[in-house]
Parts: C-alpha cells; structure tokens; sequence
C-alpha cells in the first residue's frame, strides 16, 4: 500500500525559506507516566513493524500489527471493506525526547477506512518494564505528505505538505509545520501563528536527493548513484554518469508539474552508470506530478500509459 502517496497527483532549509516552527492543533493523544520508562536502546524495526499500537481514531482498543499490517472486521459481514493499519516502512526516528536517558522512536502508521482517504498517524515507542511499548499516538491528517521530521530537545518538528483550503483532498499545495511537545506523558500539539505558504519548487531550492527506488519497494540496484537538485528554473545534478539539467513548469492542480528535455554532457558510460543514466532521464523527463512519501521526494511518471513513482531520499549538500 502507498501510504500518503498522492495519486492525484519526507529541512532546515524548507523551514527556512518558508519562516516554519510549529504550526496546527491537532489532539488524539494516548500517554503512560515517565516514571516506568527505561534507559534501553532503540527498538529494532522488525519488532516495531509486530507491535501493539493504540489511539488511532475509528478503531476500537489496541492493533497488533503482523509484518507491519492490521486488519479489522468488515464494515458489513460478508464485505470486502475493512479498516486497515500501515506501518510506514522507511521512516523512523530516535531521539531522546525526555531527556532521561533512553532514546524514544518516532514512527508513522496510515489507517484506511476503505475509501480513497489515508489518515497518517505518528506513533512513539519507549520502553516500559524492559519491554517496547507505545506510549503516545497522534493524528497528522488525510493524505498528508511528510516533508522532512525532526526533533529540538522535547519537541517534534513536522514539515507536511497537505491540502489547503481550496485545494481538493487528493492533491495538497499547502505548506506547513507541525508542532508537538513531549512531556513524558504526552504528545501536546504547539501552534506558532505563522501562516502557511503554498508549495513551489522554489521551496526546494538548496535541496539535494538520491534516486533511491524505481518505483514503490523496487530499489535501485545498480552501482551507480543518480542525483537531483533544484533551482529558479529546474532541476539538475548526476544521472550516473553525465551532468544533466532541464527546466520544470508547474501544472494546474497542485503537485502537477512537466518537466522539459533534459540537456546533458557527453561523456561515455559504459557499465552501471550508463544503463542506470539512460532508465533514469527517460523517467525523469515524463515526470508528471511531484510528492512527498515518509520524507522522501517522489516523482511519478507516465511512459506509453503506464506509471510509476520514482523515490529520492535527501542528501547532504557537498
């Protein structure tokens, strides 16, 4: 499943050019007393995908997730629609949230209903008696984009791309942050009073990424590393062996974009630079729309009626 993929179609220096801190006041909150948590490790992602988890809206109690899935009862006895829960596979964050010693871990569930909505959850997990538990869940929002997750001390930092007022559910052009506040006993929301900006490419400037997957769990194999960056005008970097660049324009929904012929050096490149250069441009220049899965750039593409979604994860600016 795609969670928080936009089909209509995870910063400092998005945060920066956008003036984000906390923003939005979002409730749903689960807690246990900081006094039973311990100082151990991080939790393992294999056991954080067989977990327990409580506090997602419209189901009732705990879900224990079997190989990062849940599923619940029909809707109607006999029917196919049921909820569902998601672990988000790709993202997870330790920080030690209540400065006491162990690290708690940030991870994101998406609920289904059945419909065309994802509802995105962040759940932490510590240690409770030896023992993982989940201590606080909260909701992010319906088929929210996670730009870019981080924590100062006992805050969590959230840059989302989500739907504005205008803008249908399906395809979000509004950007944000969100805010919580880790108190050992919950996950508060915390507001800022800054006004959200609509999403440009110019948001992206200063940004750099590393194609990661061909489409959703096809990872990229080859030997060879494709890059992208953004500028006023487009996009450029490495496509595994040749520099490249080509302009981008924006579409009429938000999210939509089309991206011209790319113009790249000449260099020979035999071996695994070039075949991954060559499938890379021939995607990246049908790239039609643009989005944000678990921290990670997702550009999809259409070639002969057939699409895909290439994932970039972010990289250090040399």
């Amino acid at each position: 499943r795609k969670i928080a993929e936009i089909n209509c179609q995870e910063v400092k220096t998005m945060r920066t050019s956008l003036s984000l801190w906390f923003k939005l006041s979002i409730g749903a909150v689960i807690w246990i007393g900081a006094s039973m948590l311990s100082t151990a490790s991080p939790v393992s992602t294999e056991v954080l995908r067989n977990m327990i988890y409580q506090g997602i809206d419209d189901v009732t109690g705990e879900i224990k997730l079997n190989d990062g899935e849940w599923e619940g009862a029909p809707f109607v006895e006999g029917g196919a629609a049921r909820p569902t829960v998601t672990f988000v596979d790709g993202f997870r964050l330790d920080a030690n949230l209540d400065n006491q010693g162990g690290a708690e871990t940030l991870v994101l569930l998406g609920l289904s209903m059945g419909g065309s909505g994802e509802l995105l959850y962040l759940a932490v997990v510590g240690e409770v008696g030896g023992e993982p538990r989940n201590l606080a869940t909260v909701l992010i929002g319906d088929r929210v984009g996670i730009v870019n997750v981080e924590t100062e001390g006992h805050r969590v930092l959230m840059d989302v791309l989500r739907a504005g007022p205008d803008d249908p559910a399906c395809c979000p052009g509004e950007l944000a942050t969100i805010g919580w506040e880790w108190n050992s006993r919950e996950l508060k929301s915390v507001k800022t009073g800054v006004e959200p900006l609509r999403f440009t490419l110019k948001a992206l400037e200063g940004t750099k990424w590393k194609l990661t997957d061909w489409d959703f769990k096809t990872p990229v194999t080859a030997d060879a590393t494709a890059t992208l960056q953004f500028n006023e005008v487009g996009i450029f970097g490495n496509g595994g062996c040749n520099r490249y660049s080509a302009q981008v324009m924006l579409g009429d929904l938000p999210g939509d974009i089309k991206v011209g012929p790319a113009i790249a050096t000449q260099m020979a490149c035999p071996g695994p630079g070039g075949k991954l250069e060559s499938r890379f441009l021939r995607r990246l220049q049908s790239v039609i729309k643009i989005s944000f899965l678990a921290t990670r750039l997702g550009l999809t593409y259409e070639i002969d009626q057939s699409f895909g979604t290439m994932y970039f994860e972010r990289m250090a600016i040399d």
